[in-house]
C-alpha cells in the first residue's frame, strides 16, 4: 500500500489476484495463494482473485481490525477480537474456536494461529507432523508449544513461526523440509509499531542484525521497536 492507503499489486495475475480495485484506500493487505484481501479504513473488507472455495467471499455487513490471507481461506478478527474464517475448509482451517478472542491472526495453507491478548497461542485446521529442530521432535503446524507467550505468529504452508514475548527469540514448528522451522537461534526480533505519512499505525516485525533493521508489514502490535543496544528506532 501507498502512504494514503491506495493498493499497489504485482506478479502472477491469472486470477486477478494482482489487480486491486480502483479508487480504493486500505489500511491493511493480505496477500493469499492466488487471492488478496484488504481491510478499509471503516473496517469494511474488499478481496479480489481465485474464489473457488469463496475465500474471496467476504461476509456481509461485518467490520474487522485484522485480516489474513491463507492459501485458500481467509480469517479476519472483528473489532472485539473474535475470529471469522470462510473459504475452503477441509482442513477445519476456517473454524475458529468459538468463544474465544485474539490480538492477531496469521492463516496458513491448511491451519490457521492466533495469539490470544495474554500471548498465548491457538491453532486449527491441518496437523501434519514435522520434525522440528533443536531435538527434532514430531510437532505439526497447528500444534503449538505449550506454556508460551508471544507477540506475533506467522502461519506459512505447513510451518508455524512466532517470537517469545519476553526475549524477541524465534520459535517454530511443523514442517521442516527445507529448514523453514529452524529459525536462527542466536538472533533476536522485535515487533514495533511506526507512524506513516498519513498518521495511521503501521506495524513491522523486524530481524534486529547489522546497523539497521529489515523491515517486514505485519499486524497491528503496541510493543515498541528497539535495538540491539535497547534504544529505540525513530
Amino acid at each position: 500500500m501507498r502512504p494514503y492507503g491506495s493498493p499497489v499489486c504485482w506478479g502472477a495475475n491469472k486470477a486477478d489476484q494482482a489487480s486491486p480495485p480502483d479508487d480504493e484506500r486500505f489500511s491493511a493487505i493480505s496477500s493469499g495463494h492466488a487471492h488478496t484481501c484488504a481491510l478499509r479504513p471503516d473496517g469494511s473488507l474488499a478481496c479480489w482473485g481465485w474464489n473457488e472455495y469463496g475465500q474471496a467471499s467476504p461476509p456481509d455487513d461485518e467490520r474487522f481490525s485484522a485480516i489474513s490471507s491463507g492459501y485458500a481461506h481467509t480469517c479476519a478478527l472483528r473489532p472485539d477480537g473474535s475470529p471469522v474464517c470462510w473459504g475452503a475448509n477441509a482442513a477445519d482451517q476456517a473454524s475458529p474456536p468459538e468463544d474465544d478472542f485474539f490480538a492477531s491472526i496469521s492463516s496458513g495453507g491448511g491451519h490457521t494461529c492466533a495469539l490470544r491478548r495474554d500471548g498465548s497461542p491457538v491453532c486449527w485446521g491441518q496437523d501434519d507432523n514435522g520434525l522440528a529442530p533443536p531435538a527434532n521432535e514430531r510437532i505439526g503446524q497447528a500444534s503449538p508449544p505449550d506454556n508460551e507467550r508471544f507477540s506475533a505468529i506467522s502461519s506459512g504452508g505447513g510451518h508455524t513461526c512466532a517470537l517469545r514475548r519476553d526475549d524477541g527469540s524465534p520459535v517454530c514448528w511443523g514442517r521442516n523440509d527445507y529448514g523453514e522451522a529452524a529459525p536462527p537461534q542466536d538472533e533476536r526480533f522485535a515487533v514495533g509499531r511506526v507512524n506513516a505519512r498519513n498518521n495511521v499505525g503501521v506495524s513491522i516485525v523486524t530481524a534486529l542484525v547489522g546497523s539497521r533493521p529489515r523491515f517486514e508489514r505485519k499486524h497491528a502490535s503496541r510493543f515498541p521497536l528497539r535495538r540491539n543496544d535497547g534504544k529505540r528506532w525513530e
